[in-house]
């Protein structure tokens, strides 16, 4: 009974919380402290799956609840799969550690559930040499992995140094101090523009298999003109684009512009409004009506924990890294989505071989396992 449970609309394994990139807009509020999987523990997750599907003779384990999420799982929720660094507790023949990555994750879990990887990814650093060689894996097998969404946007932790930057300029009176913040503000934007540039750059070969798409998160229309789609496309976007054609020239040589310009423009890209959820909060204005429904909205989302175990129970199911079932009190409409009200269930968990604690600086709600009538899911839906 347990495990039917566990497996009906399981959408996560949550291999790392905490990220690194903090974006403003984070509707999961991530932890700045970060805590990732071990390799063990995943593995003993991919190996019972795949032993569960093998001796029943299918997969029992419903992932998602539409057409978008059937057949795929998410890596991550509050973090960047691209910066999943995971310890094997291993050593090399030089005696350095070893560690696995995304891709190590995905081919795993592929080959043992013959379930793939859904990535979405804020980007890394060129400097972050592996993450670099997991994307550069990932292109060369992507056989494991679903989809790849790379997110743009003007929220990132770079664009929040450089309005601070700018901030303390238009408070400066020192020409020479304002125009050194001012130099400093632009570089942590064109810092974010080279980020995102090599990551597309990265991810290019693989427009043909109909990976990767670009997603462009941007505000309501009419509430802020400088977070339009329109502007990012215009603005933000051609700044990247100019960067990625540096890239291009400086990796491969301008005869190559042509080409890869054609696969530039067969990228899909798409726009999302960004919700009122998490760190998304410090955008909404609290004297307009939308300010007031967010908040309606959120104490709405709270007082639901209390109302109905019932409605708890069926929502969709996310596997922590420490071995504990999280229910996402949102509706499966939004499966994938960043929106996380997470519910713990305390009582029961996996049984992983590596004890793990996750660094938190805050506490989520807390239900017992649901009792024998619920977990009987066969009488309960027939």
């Amino acid at each position: 009974m347990i495990i039917n449970f566990v497996a009906d609309h399981m959408d996560s394994i949550l291999l790392q919380r905490g990220c690194s990139h903090h974006c403003g807009h984070c509707g999961a509020d991530s932890e700045r402290k970060i805590t990732t999987m071990s390799w063990k523990n995943f593995e003993a997750i991919a190996n019972g799956m795949g032993e569960l599907k093998e001796r029943l003779g299918f997969n029992p384990f419903r992932l998602g609840d539409n057409a978008y999420s059937e057949n795929v799982i998410y890596p991550f929720i509050d973090s960047d799969p691209m910066l999943f660094k995971s310890s094997t507790g291993l050593t090399d023949e030089k005696g350095n550690p070893v560690y696995r990555d995304i891709h190590d994750a995905a081919r795993l879990f592929y080959e043992k559930t013959g379930t793939k990887f859904s990535l979405t990814t804020a980007g890394w650093s060129p400097k972050n040499k592996f993450a670099q060689r997991a994307a550069e894996k990932i292109v060369n097998d992507s056989e494991c992995i679903s989809d790849i969404t790379i997110s743009l946007h003007p929220f990132h932790r770079y664009f929040e140094e450089a309005r601070e930057f700018e901030r303390k300029a238009d408070m400066e009176k020192d020409e020479d101090k304002k125009n050194i913040l001012l130099e400093k503000a632009e570089g942590k934007r064109n810092k974010y523009y080279e980020m995102m540039a090599n990551t597309i750059y990265t991810f290019l070969p693989l427009v043909k298999n109909g990976k990767p798409n670009i997603l462009f998160m941007n505000f309501p229309e009419g509430l802020d003109d400088k977070y339009q789609i329109q502007d990012m496309e215009t603005n933000m976007g051609n700044k990247i684009y100019k960067k990625l054609e540096k890239k291009v020239i400086e990796e491969e040589g301008e005869d190559s512009l042509k080409e890869k310009d054609e696969d530039i423009k067969n990228i899909e890209v798409y726009n999302r409004e960004i919700g009122y959820m998490g760190r998304a909060y410090n955008f909404a204005p609290l004297d307009t009506k939308l300010g007031e429904t967010r908040i309606k909205d959120d104490r709405y989302y709270q007082t639901l924990y209390e109302e109905s175990k019932v409605i708890v129970y069926t929502k969709s199911k996310r596997i922590d890294l420490d071995g504990s079932i999280l229910l996402n009190y949102i509706s499966h409409f939004h499966l994938g989505n960043v929106r996380f009200y997470p519910v713990k269930l305390v009582g029961k968990k996996l049984n992983l071989p590596e004890p793990q604690e996750i660094k938190t600086e805050r506490t989520v709600p807390e239900y017992p396992w649901p009792d024998e009538n619920f977990l009987d899911l066969n009488k309960r839906y027939g």
